[in-house]
């Protein structure tokens, strides 16, 4: 099949960009080709800061034909005395069918014209223009602007495009940009333009010319690079993901250098100097064999510097002015410490309605103690846990925070041993911000994962309690990330919880609740493990598993991804026994609303006794022996052994029996399996 080569040269993208924009095309692509009925091969999307290149090897010449059926009115509406309506003939019109071509077809208790058409399979060639197009239009970058009289716009300008597909270059026209057939390599380090061809020779010649397409590949550039100049001085890098990341989106051929930088820095904690070269200069830093940082850094250019020493010093001008600022900044706040800074937070706002960060750690230490039961914690855990909370913000008011906020919590750890507190107690404060992200690492101990989820739970309770709960893709309060963060601590830790009391604690705490906003934090919180629990499934029944299962009045996470990861574990190794499970189980449930809808069931004057027969008997033995489950795989395997048990019965006995008594019985006893089954899912939804 033909390749597709779309190619966007630009002036140099931000990083943020990129990755977007990275993400966004292949999804797109993805659907449009679903849409446009397009067989195709794996679709590679790849940046540097001067392009974006969507490759696909292989892309079929056109379209699918298939046939679809098509409806038009209500057969009622379709004819007047015999002969076609308006409304039918309208129909046959549109889409091009005769007479001959109809029939009659119920659809949802309705009987509806239909007919079948076969679509037309229309030429790759003549669908890509457009659907390249679009997707330029449609990237969602945070910002765009225009640079011509066009009305359209980028992420930066856009100086040439290149669209090669089967050997042929197809016309695309964008912000007063014609595609052409040729391209360009490292904008310094290479002269003049080369056709292309093919994906293949397109990328030996950007390799000729430094460029490095593959960001992968530079990545791994970077690092191979990197650890020869460490390997000079006998040190290793001390890598870290995100700057990598984004250095590796900073260039186009990564030129990795050395660098060094006064020695006496080296008194400052090692948590300034790495921040410090990672945020302002985009450096890493380098450690000894004890992981002990030493004055040394790598830095990443995007050109090959005349001179590596020359660029190396330049470098460490600027290091030198950023580690002097915070150098100052941890001498200061040494004089005034951690205990003084608590002292400033009634000053500092949380958020405009909410009160203080004072206020918030009043709010935190309740929904603490809460948590506490629930977490077994000692004595001493419960003293740790007091006194982190009153100084797990009071760095926010130091002055290293103030100069470098992403160091909050790091520092106030920093400053809390320097003041003898408990080693606990140090932990905690760092921790307590942890996760960050929503796959970031989670917090060792008791306390700091307590703290961490009271600190989230009271600003998730107080922003939608004041009808701010994010819409789209806005989420400045990062509400989002704090539910999951409190999702994966709870799951972690194993701590059983009812989330209603769990929110109820947080709300008493701002002395205002309401069941409105109870419900609306649960609602919220259970949306983002209905999309962890899909995403930990990961197979094609995992939507209507996690459903089945949230839909039920059970608001304690641990229960949930519990059944949620037993349902699915059996259906795993037992596809065929789950299967008729589920259908068995469905029956009876049925069975017991028809006979409520219809008023046949009196389950408070159900008499068991009448129940003699041996499948009856054994039911109940199997439902009593599902109250003594240990967890949930235990329970599922107690409530799979009734459903051949109860096969039977509906095979020998009647339950809609004329016989008031044994009728009622017998329903009475599909409502106890019905029960225990909703007590796990409602295999209705599955």
């Amino acid at each position: 099949m033909p390749q597709l080569l779309f190619e966007v040269l630009t002036e140099e993208l931000p990083v943020k960009s990129i990755i977007i924009a990275k993400e966004f095309i292949k999804n797109f692509m993805l659907q449009e080709l679903v849409n446009k009925r397009i067989s195709h091969s794996e679709i590679i999307v790849e940046a540097t800061p001067r392009r974006l290149v969507l490759m696909i090897h292989d892309l079929a010449a056109k379209q699918e034909a298939i046939t679809e059926e098509i409806y038009g009115p209500k057969v009622e509406f379709a004819y007047e005395a015999g002969n076609p309506s308006k409304a039918l003939l309208g129909f046959m019109n549109s889409k091009g069918v005769s007479k001959d071509q109809i029939y009659h077809k119920h659809i949802d208790k309705k009987e509806v014209i239909a007919a079948k058409i076969i679509l037309e399979a229309k030429l790759t060639k003549d669908l890509l223009p457009a659907m390249l197009k679009d997707l330029l239009l449609q990237i969602p970058f945070a910002k765009r602007m225009r640079w011509c009289d066009s009305k359209e716009a980028f992420a930066r300008p856009i100086r040439f495009m290149t669209a090669l597909f089967d050997k042929d270059y197809l016309k695309i026209f964008f912000a007063d940009v014609i595609s052409g057939n040729n391209s360009y390599g490292h904008r310094f380090l290479s002269e003049g333009k080369f056709s292309i061809n093919s994906i293949e020779q397109y990328l030996t010649e950007l390799e000729n010319r430094f460029v490095i397409l593959s960001e992968e590949k530079r990545k791994k550039i970077i690092l191979e690079e990197a650890q020869k100049k460490c390997s000079s001085i006998h040190a290793q890098l001390a890598l870290d993901e995100e700057t990598l990341e984004i250095v590796s989106n900073l260039c186009e051929y990564p030129f990795v250098i050395l660098g060094k930088f006064d020695e006496d820095f080296l008194a400052l904690p090692s948590q300034i100097l790495v921040s410090e070269m990672k945020t302002h200069q985009k450096c890493f830093a380098v450690v000894d064999k004890n992981n002990a940082i030493m004055p040394y850094f790598i830095t990443v250019a995007a050109t090959k510097p005349y001179s590596e020493e020359e660029f190396a010093n330049g470098n460490a001008i600027v290091l030198k002015a950023r580690f002097s600022d915070g150098a100052f900044y941890f001498e200061e706040d040494q004089k005034i410490g951690l205990n003084n800074f608590a002292k400033k937070l009634d000053s500092l706002v949380f958020e405009k309605d909410l009160g203080s960060i004072q206020q918030k750690i009043d709010r935190m230490q309740k929904i603490s103690l809460f948590l506490s039961k629930k977490f077994n914690l000692t004595t001493q855990e419960i003293s740790n846990l007091k006194r982190a909370i009153t100084l797990c913000k009071a760095d926010l008011v130091s002055g290293v925070v103030s100069e470098f906020p992403h160091l909050q919590g790091i520092m106030g750890s920093i400053y809390a041993g320097l003041q003898k507190e408990e080693k606990a107690v140090c932990e905690a404060i760092e921790q307590h911000y942890w996760p960050k992200f929503a796959q970031d690492k989670l917090p060792d101990a008791k306390v700091a994962a307590i703290i961490s989820i009271a600190d989230r739970l009271d600003t998730l309770v107080g922003i939608i309690g004041k009808k701010a709960k994010p819409s789209g893709n806005k989420d400045p309060f990062g509400l989002r990330r704090a539910a999951i963060g409190i999702i994966r601590i709870l799951i972690n830790f194993g701590i059983s919880v009812d989330l209603g009391q769990l929110i109820k604690a947080s709300l008493d705490a701002y002395n205002k609740f309401d069941e409105e906003t109870n419900s609306e934090c649960e609602e919220f919180i259970k949306q983002r493990a209905r999309g962890m629990l899909i995403e930990e499934l990961a197979h094609s029944d995992a939507v209507s598993f996690v459903d089945a299962i949230l839909v039920l009045p059970d608001s304690n996470l641990l229960n949930i991804f519990a059944k949620a990861h037993a349902l699915s574990d059996f259906k795993k190794h037992h596809e065929e026994e789950f299967s008729n499970l589920t259908q068995t189980f469905k029956r009876a449930s049925n069975i017991v609303k028809k006979a409520h809808a219809e008023g046949l069931f009196d389950e408070q004057n159900s008499n068991l006794a009448k129940l003699v027969m041996p499948e009856e008997q054994k039911l109940l033995e199997l439902i009593n022996n599902t109250r003594n489950f240990v967890d949930y795989k235990n329970l599922f395997s107690s409530i799979v052994l009734i459903r051949p048990v109860l096969d039977e019965f509906f095979l020998k006995h009647m339950v809609m029996v004329d016989d008031k008594d044994l009728r009622n019985a017998r329903l009475c006893l599909l409502n106890q399996i019905k029960l225990i089954a909703e007590s796990f899912a409602d295999f209705t939804h599955i």
